[in-house]
């Protein structure tokens, strides 16, 4: 399963991504939401999302909508991994179309297990979608 981590902090982004590697994920990365947002628009985007709130170019909030808003059936699972951790921002990210939210500093065994629960989302999605074509 593909998972793209995009997040304007290297440093951070580095850790997110070598412990998706660790748990077997393929790991692709960025430092933008535009360069977000033209992974998760192309044909066949990750299945997976972990984005930062606040980046330059396109907002995680936005990538939501966007990712939301577009037609693909098969659209990723998006976690917000994200500083703003105050209720009226999870509360506004899940709105904008996040399927789970997550604040930094995070617990890495958290993580892992949202990354889990969102890897079988992702497959209960395709079969779905399998059955109905």
């Amino acid at each position: 399963m593909r998972v793209l981590v995009a997040d304007d902090d290297a440093v951070h982004r580095r850790v997110v991504e070598s412990a998706l590697a660790g748990w077997g994920y393929k790991v692709l990365t960025c430092s933008d939401g535009s360069e977000a947002w033209r992974l998760l628009s192309d044909q066949d985007p990750p299945e997976l999302a972990l984005l930062d709130w606040l980046m330059p170019g396109v907002d995680g909030l936005e990538l939501c909508r966007r990712v939301r808003g577009s037609s693909n059936p098969l659209s990723s699972y998006i976690i917000l991994l994200t500083a703003r951790g105050g209720g009226d921002d999870v509360v506004a990210g899940l709105e904008a179309g996040a399927d789970d939210y997550l604040t930094k500093p995070f617990d890495r065994e958290q993580l892992r297990a949202r990354v889990r629960v969102g890897s079988r989302m992702v497959e209960l999605q395709r079969r779905r979608v399998e059955q109905e074509t």
